[in-house]
């Protein structure tokens, strides 16, 4: 990547599930106290529920929470001169790991589904799990959400797991129950936290691997036009 005058590492696209938080994150070639400015689509945004900003350094963050689709569009962060851009976009579509059960039900119907992270079976309809699990790939530091829905309405909370550790709710792992909704919601992610997690009610168990990406996605970043060369 060529230097910038201002920014050195750029937006990259996010697309979330519907309700998850989007991370922006981007990197000043120098360590400057200006703050610059956030927009989303040419509008300013500033600290708020919604959206928080935070400076370290050379590093420029922008949270998007709870994601819906008045909160889709080009986000952009302008320094100086110098512009970078992105787009946050919602993928409604469930990209499901596998259902386990003890043995097929009567009825159950598979598709066999592939991807390029993950080969597994979307499951149409069960006794407890109707909607699984699905890979997460996140930045060092961003949260992983992992959600399911169960076929029928209980109280049961189920387990969670991490490569077979129960794990329960605390500061790093946040549950939570919503009707048939189940959630567990992974803060600040770091490489101990990668790895297999799991839902098991009953006897039923669907599974999704967490992962970082730390390899940055870039996009372009804009730069006034140089100034003519004038002759002497």
């Amino acid at each position: 990547m060529a230097h910038s005058h201002g920014i050195e590492l750029v937006l990259q696209n996010q697309e979330v599930m519907f309700g998850d938080s989007a991370t922006f994150r981007l990197r000043l070639h120098d360590d400057t106290d200006e703050a610059g400015e956030w927009t989303r689509d040419d509008v300013t945004l500033t600290q708020s529920e919604k959206t928080h900003i935070s400076i370290n350094g050379r590093d420029r963050q922008l949270t998007v929470t709870d994601v819906h689709l008045p909160d889709t569009g080009e986000y952009a962060y302008r320094v100086g001169e110098d512009m970078t851009s992105a787009h946050l976009s919602i993928n409604e579509a469930y990209g499901f790991g596998s259902v386990q059960h003890p043995s097929p039900p009567p009825g159950a119907a598979f598709h066999r589904a592939i991807s390029d992270d993950f080969l597994g079976f979307i499951h149409v309809k069960t006794d407890g799990i109707e909607l699984g699990l699905r890979n997460s790939i996140v930045m060092l530091g961003d949260s992983a959400t992992f959600r399911l829905r169960l076929h029928d309405d209980t109280e049961e909370a189920g387990e969670w797991t991490r490569d077979d550790v129960t794990l329960t709710h605390s500061n790093k792992t946040q549950t939570s129950i919503n009707g048939r909704c189940r959630q567990l919601t992974v803060i600040d992610v770091h490489p101990p936290d990668t790895g297999e997690y799991a839902y098991r009610v009953g006897e039923e168990m669907t599974s999704a691997h967490l992962s970082m990406n730390e390899a940055i996605c870039y996009r372009s970043v804009l730069h006034p036009p140089p100034p003519p060369i004038i002759p002497i």
